[in-house]
């Protein structure tokens, strides 16, 4: 009986169209985001429209770039990026550098343009994160020599973020570096201590160093208390929302936009975008993220070693969390906190940092092209050589 040929490897053509997938919904994203930002905007005229646009072409560039360059070069960089980063968060409180606004050191002035270094320091502590696993892969599962050292990296640039002061963007951070360090093999309970230590000393310290953290959570507890005071901001946004029905009421025709919700080209967009596309427009906006996520999580499946993987799951549950935590505030679940929502938002550091972490996934997900592409050619050729032996064997 003869042998039957090996099955055709289908794995590379899947790769590809997973790449092609969060290219399409991130590209989705980031239209609707310029069509949301100019609809919410229209009071002031273009300009915020035009920078966006330019915003969207310098993200897309980057994206392109580390897209198509190996992440292994990316990594070898990463230690650098990383302190880079921590030097602009510190560059926030320097006089001439920072630029303070309304008492917090959160943007750094280069020239005409202004950035958030939180934003870099995200994609830096990912990057550096993937390094370190790959470099101290056994070292990670004990506490001293290998947890502690990345720990406390993770430590001072969220403490850095926390004292600007923002600190739901230090919890961000803190957040998408410890669940990133349990990916790349860090023991559950080193975690579990170190997360059993912290929270409590950082809530402490937020409550009684900044007050308006406990005037939001004040707030969020009892919206009631001053809805025309500090709970006007959510109070008009759920009325946008509510204003917005099952299909909105029209593309560009939103009222509260008219200086009634403030932030609502940047923090809370996806209130303008309930408003104006309704209860579908939104459920669609958190479906594409939730696609989105779920797409960067095959990526972290098959990718090729541990340093993709520790990206994948870095860059993606990064989005993920952002996405979720601005749904959060802009519906009343959580207390107020200024987060932008990804590619949809107005602003320029987070958009370009944004897509560049994308460009980063897509770069995984072609080098799991590569090695699936590898492996069934070696396959194949396995296949042939076997059969060609039988044959020589038979005869």
């Amino acid at each position: 009986m003869a042998e039957q040929p090996p099955p055709p490897a289908e794995t590379p053509r899947r790769e590809g169209s997973l790449a092609s997938s969060i290219l399409v919904t991130v590209a989705a994203l980031v239209a609707l985001g310029v069509v949301m930002v100019y609809s919410a905007t229209l009071p002031h005229g273009d300009a915020f429209l035009r920078r966006q646009v330019v915003w969207v072409l310098v993200g897309t560039a980057t994206l392109t770039v580390l897209a198509c360059t190996p992440y292994s070069l990316l990594l070898r960089a990463a230690p650098a990026f990383f302190f880079l980063s921590a030097l602009l968060l510190i560059a926030a409180y320097v006089p001439g550098l920072g630029e303070p606004r309304n008492g917090a050191h959160r943007w750094v002035r280069l020239g005409p343009q202004v950035f958030q270094p939180s934003e870099v320091a995200r994609l830096a502590l990912v990057l550096f994160l993937a390094r370190y696993a790959a470099t101290h892969r056994e070292a990670l599962r004990g506490f001293r020599a290998g947890f502690l050292p990345v720990a406390g990296a993770i430590g001072v640039v969220s403490a850095l973020v926390l004292f600007e002061p923002d600190v739901g963007s230090a919890v961000f951070l803190a957040t998408v570096g410890l669940a990133t360090l349990l990916v790349a093999g860090v023991r559950p309970f080193h975690l579990a201590l170190t997360a059993a230590a912290l929270v409590p000393a950082v809530g402490l310290v937020a409550w009684a160093r900044f007050e308006h953290v406990a005037h939001r959570l004040a707030v969020f507890l009892d919206p009631g208390a001053d809805p025309t005071g500090a709970a006007w901001q959510i109070h008009q946004a759920l009325i946008a929302q509510g204003n917005g029905g099952w299909l909105g009421v029209g593309l560009g025709r939103s009222l509260q936009k008219f200086g009634y919700l403030p932030e609502a080209h940047t923090d809370f967009v996806f209130a303008i975008v309930g408003e104006e596309l309704g209860l579908a427009g939104a459920l669609a906006v958190v479906g594409g993220f939730a696609f989105l996520v779920t797409q960067g999580l095959r990526v972290v499946r098959r990718a090729p070693d541990l340093e993709g993987l520790v990206l994948a799951f870095g860059v993606s549950f990064m989005i993920g969390l952002q996405a979720l935590m601005n749904v959060a505030v802009v519906t009343a679940s959580v207390p107020t906190k200024g987060i932008g929502l990804p590619f949809v938002s107005y602003g320029g550091s987070s958009l370009v940092m944004t897509l560049a972490a994308v460009g980063i996934l897509v770069n995984v997900a072609r080098g799991s092209e590569a090695h699936a592409h590898a492996y069934g050619h070696a396959h194949a050729h396995g296949h042939a050589h076997a059969h060609e032996c039988g044959s020589v064997t038979q005869g």
